[in-house]
């Protein structure tokens, strides 16, 4: 892997590190989850309208709604692959 591609793929995959624009502010984050289960972020993705979408693994029960709201989803004990748009 050359040195720019290092550099992005470090940038994008860090833990909690949001979106930051050019200029380096922050601008927005969102995390989706549950106590006792196992989530694992393999994905993200931006189209040219600006959506975000991210693709993974998950085990156990998960809140798959990043707001108030519950979007509960359970693997039935197995690992599950999750895509979000």
């Amino acid at each position: 892997m050359n040195k720019k591609a290092m550099l992005v793929f470090i940038a994008c995959f860090l833990p909690g590190a949001g979106a930051i624009s050019f200029s380096q502010n922050f601008q927005w984050a969102r995390s989706f989850g549950s106590s006792g289960s196992v989530e694992y972020g393999m994905s993200v993705a931006l189209d040219a309208g600006g959506n975000v979408f991210t693709a993974g693994t998950f085990a156990g029960g998960v809140d798959f709604d990043p707001g108030p709201a519950v979007y509960n989803i359970n693997s039935q004990g197995g690992r599950r692959v999750y895509f979000q748009a």
